[in-house]
């Protein structure tokens, strides 16, 4: 169940949730893909074909460690991308972040000073962006690379009119 829904109060209702978009995830996917390409070079440790065996029977065990370094990482970096939980309520902004322990930020509306959306670029081209809350005194919270930061922007402006 959604962190969100889990954490509502009484008479509270979710605007809406915040997702990444689809490119977040390419790199834990490269991670993996890359790592499982190296664990097959660490276990063909002589490949006669092109006579490189030799130089295969000495890097099998580089490859194979690193093979599995990397793919454990972009396991890792995947379930930590799934683990994040983003929304707006009619009372608070959540973040909630973390696949062992939990990390949960939250804002009040009441609590809200700005609204800044950040975009690089590359974020540009692929629809995504990076939206900072700021609250009063020295809290924040970052969206990092949602999908469609434009509207999600507007939601949170709408969201703040409707509150004041």
């Amino acid at each position: 169940m959604h962190y969100l829904k889990k954490t509502l109060a009484d008479n509270e209702e979710i605007i809406q949730f915040f997702h990444f978009n689809k490119i977040t995830y390419t790199f834990s996917f490269l991670y993996i893909i890359f790592g499982i390409l190296l664990i097959i070079v660490g276990l063909i440790p002589s490949f006669d074909g092109l006579g490189a065996g030799k130089l295969l029977n000495v890097l099998w065990i580089p490859a194979l460690t690193s093979g599995i370094l990397l793919s454990l990482y972009g396991i890792y970096s995947y379930l930590s991308l799934k683990t994040i939980h983003m929304g707006i309520t009619d009372r608070r902004v959540v973040l909630k972040r973390g696949i062992i322990s939990i990390i949960s930020d939250e804002i009040r509306l009441e609590a809200v000073e700005t609204v800044e959306m950040k975009q690089s670029i590359i974020q540009r081209m692929f629809g995504i962006g990076n939206i900072v809350i700021t609250g009063k005194g020295e809290s924040n919270i970052c969206f990092k690379n949602i999908d469609n930061p434009v509207g999600i922007k507007k939601v949170i402006s709408s969201a703040l009119n409707n509150k004041n």
